[in-house]
């Protein structure tokens, strides 16, 4: 029965599908689907989808990679040729990686953060020009206060209270200028909460286990793509409609704009769920 299995690998299989390899390999040896299934300890809908190539349904590409490894291995199949073509297709079939590497993305995301600086060059700037240019302007006070004097008297100790407005009118100088400079923070404050817009939806996960977890806004950006450690709340906002995917629905409790939500039934297969999260809060499946 191996040999069977090993001649696969002496017939040009590269040129046919991953999935075709697979199944005629368990059709050798005479397996089932639930046999795979019950073997590899997982859902009956996952060997389907490797037989079918349907690999996204399976979630990230290290799940993907690892169920491709243990069924070619049940089933004789030449492993590193399955594996070496997987990855090829996998290289080529990624197009939401070079949106995020756009020139036009990045010249949209740069903008807001190329006009904060300019105006914050801009208030210094102008603070600075302030500073300088008001001690040159005080001396036209000065004949005014001068002219005054002779009215009190012509003494020194009149000539040193004299004195003593002019030094407090360049010291309250910045004070008159302190608008300008406070408005900076509140322009960054506003920016940081950009997660409180409208057009933004607030979400939460938690998970009891290890579970993989992506989630990707409406421009494709991805906001989280990574193993999520058990007892570890995820909480992130995004432009709607934002795209959703749990590996493990079963261990997984969501919450959008701080409300609990369920995931519909109808989003998820097995243990794996993908959804989408509109405006308004509510869930579509995929």
């Amino acid at each position: 029965m191996n040999e069977d299995v090993a001649k696969l690998a002496d017939k040009s299989e590269l040129d046919q599908s991953i999935g075709s390899q697979l199944m005629r390999a368990r059709e050798l040896c005479k397996f089932s689907k639930e046999d795979i299934a019950s073997q590899m300890c997982c859902d009956l809908f996952m060997i389907e989808a490797l037989e079918a190539n349907c690999f996204e349904k399976l979630g990230a590409p290290v799940f993907v990679r690892a169920h491709l490894r243990r069924y070619a291995n049940l089933v004789g199949a030449p492993v590193e040729a399955l594996s070496a073509q997987w990855a090829l297709i996998q290289s080529q079939s990624f197009p939401d990686l070079t949106l995020l590497s756009s020139p036009f993305l990045r010249s949209k995301t740069a903008l807001p953060r190329q006009l904060l600086a300019l105006l914050g060059y801009g208030a210094l700037v102008l603070f600075a020009l302030l500073w300088f240019v008001q001690p040159f302007g005080s001396p036209s006070a000065s004949p005014s206060l001068s002219e005054e004097v002779p009215l009190f008297a012509a003494s020194t100790t009149d000539i040193a209270s004299t004195s003593v407005p002019v030094i407090s009118t360049t010291e309250n100088m910045p004070v008159a200028i302190a608008p300008s400079v406070v408005t900076l923070p509140e322009t960054n404050v506003s920016v940081a909460g950009a997660g409180a817009r409208p057009d933004f939806v607030p979400l939460s996960v938690e998970v009891s286990g290890d579970c993989w977890v992506e989630v990707t806004d409406a421009i494709g950006k991805r906001l989280y793509y990574d193993l999520l450690r058990a007892n570890v709340k995820l909480a992130l906002s995004g432009l709607a409609p934002l795209r959703v995917l749990i590996g493990r629905m079963d261990i997984a409790t969501l919450s959008v704009s701080n409300r609990p939500v369920i995931v519909p039934e109808a989003a998820v297969t097995g243990s794996v769920a993908h959804f989408i999260i509109k405006k308004d809060g509510t869930l579509q499946a995929l």
